[in-house]
């Protein structure tokens, strides 16, 4: 248990500046990519629905962390492990032309550089395991969260103690494993726990959020709508506004989602989701920080929150920080925990009564 709360550490690190590591590992994504000529995205989602539309129920067609250079494709299939179980195929796209360069399962391990960063971003979301590892990740975040608890009620050395415990002074030399895991594990299960609760809570984001069980009507003889009529209707409310994703309904009677960033007005710089019906085009909700319930506002808090972005640059390098914190506790709690008993084995053993 305690390797798997290693790996969803490193690979949160990872995943924390994920946009940067892959372009770092794929420099020509951005090399080669001109806003100016680009084929434009609601055109590539047209492309890659007409493509896929046959085989699948919807497609769907994003930029990574709002990046236009970075774009994927994506698109639901059966998970052959779980019964009724919903599994994700993802394709990597060229930005400037809107060509499939790979395409797999999510979470497949690939010999193409271009899916390294989406592999490590399904480690850290499923195990790359689909829905058997969206419940173990559960499960183990349960458990991590009530052992940062138990922890944290072991370690508490009482309030006439707590300041002396807390200082950079405590950590003695001789037991450095034993005073460094007192030392740091209060600070680490504070934002360990804060993680652990909002990453267990957005592996429910499509059972919690409301919006995602918004319908569309079928009319009689009438066909569904494409992606770009999709964006025509988002566009004629927000004229300009920068499309982020466009996805088409992953089940019968489902609605179009679309993110976008408007132009003009009091949204304008939010990026903002627009639902539209499937078969009318017409647009049943805007949904903006002005028009989210309480409970939207909460969870549209889990990511920024899990992965640092609510603070900026620090909060990423935060969460990159604290991701390396499960490695720390676990080696010095290993060390610890040889530390005591190879003194137990010094101790002379006291002659019986």
């Amino acid at each position: 248990m305690g390797l798997l709360f290693v790996l969803q550490g490193l690979t949160g690190s990872f995943v924390a500046f994920l946009p940067e590591f892959d372009r770092l590992i794929n420099p020509q994504i951005t090399q080669h990519f001109d806003p100016r000529t680009a084929v434009p995205l609601p055109q590539i989602a047209e492309n890659v629905w007409r493509a896929r539309s046959g085989q699948y129920q919807g497609v769907g067609v994003g930029v990574i962390n709002g990046e236009r250079s970075i774009t994927a494709a994506y698109w639901p299939i059966p998970d052959p492990r779980v019964r009724g179980g919903v599994d994700f195929m993802l394709a990597r796209l060229d930005s400037q032309s809107g060509a499939i360069l790979t395409e797999g399962r999510y979470g497949t391990l690939s010999r193409n550089r271009l899916d390294f960063t989406a592999y490590i971003h399904a480690l850290h979301t499923t195990l790359t395991v689909g829905a058997i590892g969206r419940y173990t990740l559960i499960g183990a975040g349960i458990f991590l969260l009530l052992s940062v608890v138990v922890g944290f009620r072991i370690w508490w050395p009482g309030r006439s103690r707590l300041r002396q415990q807390l200082s950079p002074g405590s950590v003695k030399r001789s037991l450095w494993a034993q005073t460094v895991h007192r030392f740091v594990a209060p600070y680490a299960g504070i934002l360990i726990a804060l993680l652990v609760i909002t990453g267990v809570a957005l592996q429910f984001g499509l059972e919690i959020d409301p919006v995602y069980r918004q319908t569309s009507s079928p009319a009689a003889g009438r066909p569904q709508i494409s992606p770009l009529k999709a964006w025509a209707a988002a566009e004629q409310a927000f004229p300009g506004a920068e499309p982020h994703d466009l996805g088409a309904p992953f089940f019968a009677g489902g609605v179009f989602r679309v993110i976008l960033v408007p132009a003009v007005g009091k949204l304008a710089g939010e990026e903002i989701e627009v639902f539209i019906d499937n078969y009318s085009g017409k647009i049943l909700r805007v949904r903006s920080s002005e028009t989210a319930s309480p409970l939207e506002k909460v969870l549209a808090l889990l990511v920024p929150l899990h992965g640092g972005a609510i603070l900026g640059l620090a909060g990423h390098m935060l969460a990159f920080v604290v991701g390396f914190m499960p490695l720390l506790l676990f080696v010095t709690g290993v060390r610890r925990w040889l530390e005591t008993r190879a003194a137990q084995r010094k101790r002379p053993y006291r002659a019986k009564a």
